[in-house]
């Protein structure tokens, strides 16, 4: 999809890439074959067809013609209803607005008590430009649910527990900057790699490129799968958010409390679309939004119907199946918000408008935790420097190709980055300059050794026993905004 400006909203185009990302609504169905060619290549019987269908909800999940413009026009729908779960940690979760952010009736972005109900007229706009609509038409959270899902809400509440893979550690306090542990797992043969990526609260290009050769789709029994969750934590200060755009990575640092050590708590993004980067710089949580609704931009409507979608909506209610899922925190940039998205398979992506998206279990986790006015950094360091135990580390990512310094080489920026770490930081371990262009060369995005003597990549996996990944996969209903239902 491209944008000719934010007032416009999205323009919609045909895709040019295989995966879709910029497909047409009739461009569904396709992207499986012309990514791993897994209709023409391979035989599936019939033991396979509940996979094969759920690929194919997974593919068509990935296809973002649809009601992905999601940035801006977000308002509060007002009503008290309280949804649950469970975090990481296995703790019940329950959403309230911030506290810092009491709802009025007539407040900017919330809509009057008492109106009459508007049917099939569009919402009237308030004198800010903000859509407004009546309290009385607004679905809640339970209806929305039920409209969409057609279950009983008490059953999934209750059926509605997170993965139990954590993404927090403690931060480093022996100089290091460097996190968590590469890991390897075998696949079985219910699983794709976006299964074993979300399990693993990874997104799709970490996945990918720490595994070329290996099928998407079809990773096969027994195959090695690396797991990449060993991550050189972004340039200090390291407070609130910070957000590396190429990197493809939330790193939310929270105020330790008293007498516990401080950790760091990071999640896989989607990010901005080609020609719509997201600004950088630093400002702060502004606001925290439950059940936010998305007033549609006549300009995206007028594109749905110039192809053909005649019925698009003009409104998303509240609800699992809305563009900005269930959960929003603004930031100060204009129309720029972190929240959770109704296509989580787009995580790891670069999907949006310059909004930043979440799976929804990730969003789950972070929002009650998140304070309002949290500093919030977004930065474009496709390059990161890590030492561990000696060791240097390089972590290299593609660039976004719309800020400044993406004109700049990437191996040069490699360069420039070791010898501004080892200057800075007073280590000076000699460097293999050929591992650091084959860094260069792969961006695989994990850290790679480049000291010299240091074991390679390769040598480092094969020394890290496999574990059987065993774990059912994701079903179709975790295709939506609400955290999946399936325990992991």
């Amino acid at each position: 999809m491209m944008l000719k400006s934010i007032e416009d909203g999205s323009q919609v185009r045909p895709a040019d890439d295989p995966l879709g990302v910029g497909a047409t609504r009739n461009a569904r169905g396709g992207i499986i074959e012309a990514e791993e060619g897994v209709v023409t290549t391979v035989t599936i019987d019939p033991g396979y067809a509940e996979r094969a269908k759920r690929r194919r909800f997974i593919a068509a999940d990935m296809d973002f013609s649809s009601a992905t413009a999601a940035d801006g026009n977000v308002v509060k729908t007002c009503q008290d209803a309280v949804f649950g779960g469970k975090n990481r940690q296995g703790q019940r979760l329950g959403f309230d607005q911030d506290p810092g952010q009491p709802v009025r009736a007539g407040e900017r972005g919330c809509p009057q008590e008492g109106g009459d109900k508007q049917g099939d007229q569009p919402p009237p706009e308030d004198p800010h430009g903000l859509p407004m609509q009546p309290m009385s038409s607004l679905p809640t959270l339970t209806e929305a649910m039920r409209l969409v899902l057609g279950l009983p809400i008490l059953a999934l509440f209750l059926c509605w527990p997170v993965p139990g893979r954590g993404a927090t550690f403690p931060l480093p306090t022996d100089g290091s900057n460097i996190v968590g542990q590469l890991q390897v797992v075998t696949a079985d043969s219910r699983n794709t790699l976006l299964d074993i990526a979300r399990h693993f609260d990874l997104g799709f290009e970490e996945i990918t490129v720490a595994n070329p050769g290996v099928s998407m789709w079809l990773p096969g029994e027994g195959t090695p799968i690396v797991v990449p969750t060993e991550f050189i934590l972004p340039p200090k200060p390291w407070q609130g958010i910070v957000l590396n755009i190429p990197q493809r990575r939330l790193y939310y640092f929270p105020r330790p409390k008293a007498n516990e050590p401080a950790t760091v708590v990071t999640f896989p993004i989607g990010t901005a679309r080609p020609g719509w980067p997201t600004p950088l710089g630093t400002t702060r949580i502004t606001g925290k939004y439950k059940d936010p609704a998305w007033f549609v931009p006549k300009s995206i409507q007028e594109e749905h119907r110039k192809q053909g979608e005649f019925d698009f909506p003009e409104y998303f209610p509240p609800g699992p199946d809305n563009p900005m899922g269930m959960l929003a925190m603004g930031t100060g940039f204009d129309k720029i918000f972190i929240h959770s998205t109704n296509r989580p398979w787009g995580v790891g992506m670069r999907v949006s408008h310059g909004c930043i998206r979440l799976y929804p279990e990730d969003a789950a986790q972070l929002f009650p935790d998140l304070p309002v006015g949290a500093p919030v950094r977004f930065i474009n360091q496709p390059v990161l420097v890590g030492v561990r135990d000696g060791l240097l580390y390089l972590s290299v990512s593609k660039p976004v190709g719309e800020y400044p310094d993406d004109i700049d080489s990437l191996l040069l920026r490699a360069i420039d980055a070791v010898a501004l770490y080892r200057q800075t930081q007073g280590i000076a371990p000699e460097i293999d300059w050929a591992r650091v262009r084959q860094a260069v060369h792969a961006a695989r995005m994990l850290p790679v050794p480049v000291s010299v003597g240091a074991p390679s990549l390769e040598d480092t996996v094969a020394s890290v026993r496999p574990e059987k990944h065993d774990f059912a996969p994701y079903g179709i209903e975790a295709n939506q905004g609400l955290p999946p239902d399936a325990p992991r």
